[in-house]
């Protein structure tokens, strides 16, 4: 629970102290089944999977919202594939949900940590912005 609340700490500092507003990096979107993983500034596809490959069944809002943040630190920490750091049965909120929900859902892997920025569904078709927050050890920090 220390590191959730550390988490957070740390997500909300690097939004509120940023000069700029905080920006995605990365765009998640489903069509069909399948999800793709974009850079923000460029396009250019990062990855694709499936559910399937995934084992998700039936994909809900909240199953898509758990998918986007694994799925973007799969691809961008370089683990290729990982199992869920955010409990199946969490409900998880964005970045743009963080004055009226409890608190915001993140992803820690390899030194950064993945949080839904924003996220719609429209139409059949599901995207979600991701933002990342590069950790420094502490000992770099205060150095």
């Amino acid at each position: 629970m220390k590191a959730l609340v550390l988490i957070l700490t740390i997500i909300g500092a690097a939004t509120t102290e940023a000069s700029a507003p905080a920006a995605p990096q990365f765009r998640v979107s489903v069509d069909k089944g399948i999800i793709t993983l974009r850079d923000v500034n460029n396009g250019k596809i990062l990855g694709k999977t499936t559910f399937e490959r995934l084992g998700v069944v039936a994909p809900t809002q909240d199953e898509l919202r758990h998918v986007a943040p694994d799925v973007t630190a799969a691809v961008v920490a370089g683990n290729g594939s990982r199992k869920r750091t955010v409990g199946p049965s969490a409900r998880v909120y964005t970045l743009a949900e963080k004055d009226k929900a409890p608190y915001v859902t993140g992803t820690f892997e390899h030194g950064a940590v993945f949080v839904l920025f924003s996220d719609t569904q429209m139409n059949g078709r599901y995207e979600a912005l991701i933002y990342v927050v590069k950790i420094r050890r502490i000992a770099e920090a205060s150095a």
